[in-house]
């Protein structure tokens, strides 16, 4: 079957071809022996398969790998290949504790498909311990990029440790007393002074895990708060926090307990029956919460104020708008937006390709639409979080929101389409997106405002409810599972093809508004983004007034999968067009008659419930409020946060070039001063001192800093050094006399000449 087009075949072979031309000569240059290493460490892999292989290891799984998911599916495959590297099958790797470590790292990256590092650096190794009663067990030791295999695969690894553990006929882990509750203070004070966990067990959860999971989940000294409790355990090597074994445990096992039983059941794995209990007590305990929950916030809603209207009051006792960008305005230099103003640069964290530290990314039709006064790298004043920026363009940002000379209002995404109107418009209503680094303001000490509402907050919300409601764990920005996807798109009746483009690339790919309405029903999350409107720009009163108004109108109404939607629209009273206008709804108008056509007609009747319902007016209440209280489809506001700018010195946008400029990178320490200029330290002869990979010349004995000899041309091999007494050595990895890691490095130094 033809996945691709001719054209598209073509272009991928005229990719590799490229790549192929890079890796030889990146070949050549290392054939030369002036780079730390002389093969490329960068192996390239077409498939799932042949990432493992080039993660992990051990060389030829990928076949095998290849083989037994064809045959028994992903899940099965990760164990089977675990009983082929025990077996020996791809080589003796010298003792059972190197066959473990190898076997759970394998089994752990094709469980995550080889697209994290969490089996390459987050199991930092596997030993074979001894039990108190002299009993053998396994060992797993984590570390910190553990988090970025994410929860689900972090539980996977213990249950690959148990299944490797089983196949090496070994005990289970039997820990004491002290151990136990080492586990439990560091969950608590890895909680309380480092970070936060996404679920935080009780102390009696904690105890239940560790007395029953049959490895020991341990790890490296990952932060350096100690415990203040159960410290110099002889089987604990440390007393600092093992943030990657608390992570695992945590947010591993104890919180994806459910999706963990699932993998259990499906792999008929044995002795996990106390975690069957766990997830049954927990399941009951939270339904009990809930119904007191629902209680205390029946209470709560009759004497509190709307959410939003206790937002942008605590939002204005805050941050007041900040006028100074205002001043010394120069003539012939624009004000783009008033200070805090609706319509003004709509608040969006972030950076794009070509936006970072005072830099801002906006729609390419916004510097359209504003008479090109701002280009690629114009500087702008603006309100906050800096005192100014230069801008860069982003398609994938919202554009502007402009009336025309017939009364008619678009949103302008499009670059063409904003020079075909250009010369049209009358008023720009909203001028769009600005793309800010969240860094700006750390480094400004500026309080972050309030986020507005935009698609990758929504494609989050959207992934956890699919989690939450049918438990299918699904990643947007990336490529997903295909089984997982083909469930998902059963539950929520959307096209698989079509929820695979929406998660990979969620800023682009919108459901049609019909289908935006019909998630927020099932998975009962916020309606898109896309299609909500600037609610909170207008009134209460004028929100009542809208509905009233549109009760006379002439609506063709749809309907799909059981819901009603709004068509098209067709009204009569031009009372009501300032605030459809405020609500940056498109329309048209024709010889006095607006015309609202889909999706725009259905993103305005659906929060106003088609018309069924009548909206009531509450005081202490925005209409996202007001509408929120009534409305199955509920709202977030996503126009909170503005900001305001005006043009800053156009000539910013000329072309900048270091002096002088750098060519060339090596480790030089302090000399050459501050920008490390390797000129400047030639010329003034200084000596330094740097840490640098060492080599030696097994033909000639030559000790030099190249991995190929610069006096006989052998091959030379990496020498190891002990940072405590200094011996060295190629072959060995621990000092003999010192029993420490020794390390591939050591101070040099040497004159820039």
């Amino acid at each position: 079957m033809e996945i691709y087009s001719d054209d598209m075949k073509s272009y991928f072979e005229m990719l590799q071809r490229e790549i192929d031309k890079a890796y030889e000569v990146a070949k050549k240059a290392r054939s030369q022996g002036k780079d730390p290493m002389m093969e490329i460490e960068v192996p390239q892999a077409t498939d799932m398969a042949g990432r493992v292989e080039s993660l992990v290891g051990p060389k030829g799984v990928a076949e095998r790998i290849r083989a037994l998911v064809k045959e028994y599916g992903k899940e099965l495959a990760s164990l089977k290949i675990v009983d082929e590297i025990i077996d020996g099958k791809f080589g003796d790797l010298g003792s059972e504790e190197a066959l473990a470590e190898q076997a759970v790292r394998t089994s752990l990256a094709v469980l995550t498909e080889g697209i994290v590092s969490a089996p390459l650096e987050g199991i930092a190794f596997v030993k074979i311990r001894e039990n108190f009663d002299g009993s053998k067990y396994l060992a797993l030791y984590y570390a910190g990029p553990i988090r970025s295999s994410g929860g689900t695969a972090q539980a996977l690894s213990v249950l690959v440790g148990d299944y490797v553990r089983k196949k090496l006929n070994l005990d289970r882990y039997k820990p004491d007393r002290d151990e136990i509750e080492r586990y439990v203070e560091e969950v608590d004070l890895y909680h309380r002074a480092v970070s936060r966990l996404q679920y935080h067990p009780s102390a009696d959860e904690v105890r239940l895990a560790i007395k029953n999971i049959p490895v020991e989940i341990t790890g490296e000294a990952t932060d350096q708060v100690e415990v203040s409790g159960y410290r110099n355990l002889p089987r604990v090597e440390t007393n600092q926090l093992r943030g990657g074994a608390i992570l695992v445990l945590a947010e591993g096992v104890l919180q994806k307990a459910k999706k963990l039983l699932k993998y259990i059941d499906k792999l008929d794995v044995e002795g996990w029956e106390w975690l069957r209990e766990f997830v049954e007590a927990k399941e009951s305990g939270k339904k009990d919460e809930s119904n007191i929950a629902e209680e205390r916030e029946e209470i709560t809603v009759e004497v509190s104020r709307g959410f939003y209207y206790g937002l942008y009051e605590r939002f204005r006792e805050k941050i007041a708008p900040n006028k100074k960008y205002t001043k010394e305005i120069i003539g012939g230099r624009p004000l783009f937006a008033e200070p805090s103003t609706n319509g003004g640069f709509r608040l969006r964290y972030g950076r794009s390709r070509t936006s970072g530290f005072a830099t801002w990314s906006i729609n390419p039709t916004t510097m359209i639409l504003v008479d090109e006064f701002l280009a690629v790298g114009t500087q702008m004043k603006t309100e906050r979080p800096g005192k100014g920026c230069i801008v860069t363009p982003a398609t994938t940002l919202e554009g502007p929101i402009v009336k025309l000379k017939d009364g008619s209002v678009i949103r302008v995404d499009d670059y063409e389409r904003a020079l075909e109107i250009k010369n049209d418009v009358v008023e720009i209503l909203y001028l769009g997106d600005a793309l800010v680094n969240f860094g700006d303001f750390v480094e400004n000490n500026q309080i972050l405002l309030p986020a507005n509402y935009a698609e990758e907050w929504w494609i989050q919300e959207f992934v956890k409810a699919l989690e939450d409601i049918y438990e299918v764990e699904l990643k947007p920005f990336e490529e997903n599972d295909e089984e997982a996807l083909e469930e998902a798109a059963d539950y929520i009746e959307l096209d698989k093809d079509f929820l695979k483009s929406l998660l990979y690339d969620p800023l682009r790919i919108k459901p049609k508004v019909e289908e935006a309405i019909h998630l927020s029903r099932v998975l009962r999350i916020p309606l898109h983004p896309y299609y909500t409107l600037y609610w909170n720009t207008i009134t209460a009163q004028e929100l009542i007034h809208l509905q009233e108004s549109l009760v006379n109108a002439e609506i063709e109404w749809g309907s799909f999968k059981g819901i009603k939607f709004a068509k098209s629209v067709i009204l009569n009273d031009f009372r009501i067009k300032r605030t459809l206008e405020l609500l940056g709804l498109p329309h048209r108008v024709e010889n006095d008659v607006i015309h609202i056509e889909y999706p725009w007609s259905a993103a305005l009747l659906t929060p106003l419930m088609n018309l069924e319902k009548k909206l009531e007016h509450k005081e202490f209440y925005t209409p996202i409020d007001i509408i929120n209280e009534v409305s199955p489809i509920k709202l977030r506001d996503r126009g909170i946060s503005w900001i305001g700018a005006r043009m800053g010195r156009p000539e910013k946008a000329k072309e900048r070039k270091m002096k002088p400029p750098v060519h060339v990178l090596f480790p030089i320490g302090y000399a050459g001063g501050s920008s490390r200029d390797i000129y400047k330290a030639y010329e003034s002869g200084k000596s330094t001192t740097v840490e640098i990979a060492h080599f030696k010349c097994p033909k000639c004995g030559h000790i030099d800093i190249f991995p190929k000899c610069p006096k006989c041309g052998s091959e030379t091999k990496i020498l190891y050094t002990c940072p405590k007494c200094g011996y060295q050595s190629t072959d060995e990895r621990v000092c003999p006399k010192c029993e420490i890691e020794m390390k591939p490095y050591k101070k040099y130094t040497f004159k820039v000449s």
